[in-house]
């Protein structure tokens, strides 16, 4: 499990974050004897790279804040294109045939090479650069009758505490929304799918 949707600019009163999220990670592991990954960034996209890096780059050891750009640059240069969020199977080949083979060669790629490919990679680039494009505590989801999180897992989830692990993670995106949407809900519903099709509810 990571806590990997916490942003620097939630985290302004802590001094030292890296030793804030050590921190949380210890309280968890006491209470529930859990291990998790912890990451900090300044937007949901650079998060995600952060959270990858605890639990992939040697020497985060599980916790990964990226305060710096030359943090944000280090982690990225590591991390293949095909492990950005929003970057699957069927578009990064058609990346790397213009050389962008890291998360930081798209960062650097010139924006006209990437317009073909629609909104959703220059927005990408655009978080990878730094700026705020995805925020979803922005949302308004007032009027909605469903609040979902989903998420395609690459590696397939071999244990049961792995499915757990997955499930905790999505528990603690839907009951952030759900809280900011000052809504109650009725019922939670899981789907757990495979890739054969075989579904679990």
């Amino acid at each position: 499990m990571s806590t990997d949707t916490v942003s620097m600019k939630h985290l302004a009163c802590e001094q030292d974050v890296h030793a804030f999220l050590n921190r949380i990670r210890r309280t968890i592991y006491k209470h529930v004897r859990m291990p998790i990954g912890a990451a900090a960034a300044r937007n949901c996209t650079l998060v995600k790279v952060a959270s990858w890096a605890a639990k992939n780059v040697d020497g985060d050891n599980g916790v990964c804040v990226l305060d710096s750009e030359n943090e944000e640059n280090r982690v990225l240069s590591s991390m293949p294109i095909s492990k950005l969020w929003g970057v699957d199977r069927k578009l990064t080949p058609k990346l790397q045939l213009l050389g962008l083979r890291t998360a930081l060669d798209l960062k650097h790629c010139q924006l006209s090479k990437l317009k073909a490919f629609g909104k959703p990679i220059i927005e990408l680039q655009a978080e990878l650069q730094g700026t705020i494009v995805h925020d979803w505590r922005t949302i308004d989801f007032s009027e909605q009758q469903q609040i979902g999180s989903s998420r395609s897992i690459q590696s397939r989830l071999q244990t049961v505490d792995e499915l757990k692990q997955a499930l905790a993670y999505h528990l603690t995106e839907i009951a952030a929304k759900v809280r900011a949407a000052g809504q109650k809900s009725q019922y939670l519903k899981f789907i757990a799918q495979g890739a054969d099709m075989i579904t679990c509810q």
